[in-house]
Parts: C-alpha cells; sequence; structure tokens
C-alpha cells in the first residue's frame, strides 16, 4: 500500500480528489504489494493524458478513481 502524503495542487491526483491520508491498495487492478514499491510508482506515472485507475483505501472503504495523468512542474 502507497499512502498519500501530499498532492500537487491542479495536478491528475488533487483534481481527481485523491488527498493526504488516502491509501493506493492497487494500480489498473494490480495490488500495491505484488508490484513492489518502484513498479507501483512507475505505473502510476505516464503520458500526459492518459488515464489510471486507483483503488484508494479511505478509512475503511475502498474505492476506484480514474486519474488522468497530467504534466507536474513543482
Amino acid at each position: 500500500m502507497l499512502r498519500i502524503q501530499q498532492v500537487v495542487p491542479n495536478g491528475g491526483a488533487a483534481d481527481a480528489g485523491l488527498g493526504p491520508g488516502d491509501a493506493i491498495v492497487a494500480i489498473d487492478g494490480t495490488r500495491v504489494t505484488e508490484l513492489g514499491f518502484d513498479r507501483a510508482t512507475g505505473a502510476i506515472r505516464g503520458l500526459e493524458g492518459t488515464t489510471v485507475t486507483l483503488r484508494i483505501r479511505r478509512g475503511d472503504r475502498e474505492l476506484d478513481i480514474v486519474v488522468v495523468r497530467k504534466l507536474v512542474r513543482i
């Protein structure tokens, strides 16, 4: 599981409603525990305008959220 610490304002995660404390448990249907940290973060990244489906644990619920990838400039 990957726990979100912060999101970039106007980034894809923020636009999708993700926030600090949300936990990513699966990426496009594959559990984070199967991917490991490096492959999981690589699977989240991608070309701007493409989508990734994240299964999020928020409190005691899990929900799927589709995130449109955006170019992030910090």
